[in-house]
């Protein structure tokens, strides 16, 4: 099962009834790129466009604004990319997707549904592309681990490269996403080596409360620049405290076996109370209840909306 992390007050209300085991919170966003797939058009042609949509307008608590007739006040907002990720990508050289993920058992669960897909045309290469996130909340002196599962396939280079640059980086920054002098906290340009999923397991010290977090592959352009089939996939990514990250590597399979028994019904768990509304990752309203639901949903009932996966 997709091993996403919920907050603290879900988690404790589902676990009760389940393993005892409590995930750390997570300080990536939408880490294991499940969020707001069902408004993503996907494919080789539209690089994960965001279709436009009435958004319902939400109050400090996160509860739908009614308005005088009873019905939830909307705006329509059309908006691009993937939710939580900066996208940096040109359509002539490096596109960006979200595609299916199949299980292998061993390091992708049943469950585990997209990933990132990161990868360039052949013949093009003037800009290098890749996904970056601002993740704050970070202590200064404090270790931290960021973990990821990654894939990489070189494709055919042709002229004087044996292999392009490829990775990830960690770069200090203020919370706006700024970059801040210095060199980077930690990167490795030529990491994963394959093309089946390799864990990446990068310890650092915060010396920043933010940090960039940035996926890329390099497309320079050179005479006859050829690159057939050249893409890197990325899944799964956290950051925390390298305390809770061993943890979580620990008790990684009784968490996925948790979350597949599932949280069927979370929201209405403990007192069994009544969902008064179903709302997808972009507060869209898709059902009246969580029957017949599969996936990442906020479900609201008396007591205000929660993240729950069904």
């Amino acid at each position: 099962m997709k091993k996403f992390l919920l907050g603290a007050a879900v988690a404790s209300m589902a676990m009760s009834a389940m393993a005892e085991v409590e995930m750390p919170v997570n300080l990536v966003k939408n880490g294991f790129f499940e969020e707001g797939v069902d408004q993503l058009l996907r494919g080789y042609d539209n690089g994960c466009i965001v279709d436009e949509a009435d958004v319902p307008v939400l109050d400090e608590n996160g509860e739908p604004v009614l308005g005088e007739d009873g019905e939830p006040v909307t705006e329509h907002k059309t908006s691009e990319g993937i939710p939580g990720w900066q996208r940096n990508w040109n359509p002539w050289c490096v596109r960006i997707d979200i595609r299916d993920n199949e299980a292998d058992f061993e390091k992708v669960f049943e469950g585990n549904k997209y990933l990132l897909h990161i990868f360039r045309f052949n013949d093009n290469g003037w800009t290098d592309g890749g996904v970056s996130q601002v993740v704050t909340g970070l202590e200064i002196g404090t270790k931290y681990t960021l973990g990821a599962i990654m894939a990489y396939n070189q494709g055919t280079l042709a002229g004087s490269w044996d292999t392009a640059e490829h990775g990830y980086k960690i770069t200090p920054c203020d919370a706006d996403g700024n970059d801040m002098v210095g060199d980077a906290i930690a990167t490795d340009d030529f990491f994963p080596l394959g093309d089946a999923w390799e864990d990446l397991e990068r310890e650092f010290t915060a010396t920043t409360p933010a940090v960039k977090v940035t996926f890329y592959i390099v497309n320079h352009t050179y005479e006859n620049n050829h690159s057939e089939g050249q893409w890197m996939d990325v899944d799964d990514v956290v950051l925390m405290p390298t305390d809770d990250y061993k943890y979580f590597k620990e008790n990684r399979e009784k968490l996925q076996e948790w979350q597949n028994a599932g949280i069927a019904n979370v929201a209405a768990d403990a007192e069994n109370l009544k969902v008064l509304g179903v709302y997808n990752m972009q507060g869209v309203e898709v059902a009246k209840s969580t029957e017949g639901l599969k996936g990442l949903y906020i479900v609201r009932t008396a007591k205000g909306g929660k993240k729950v996966i069904l």
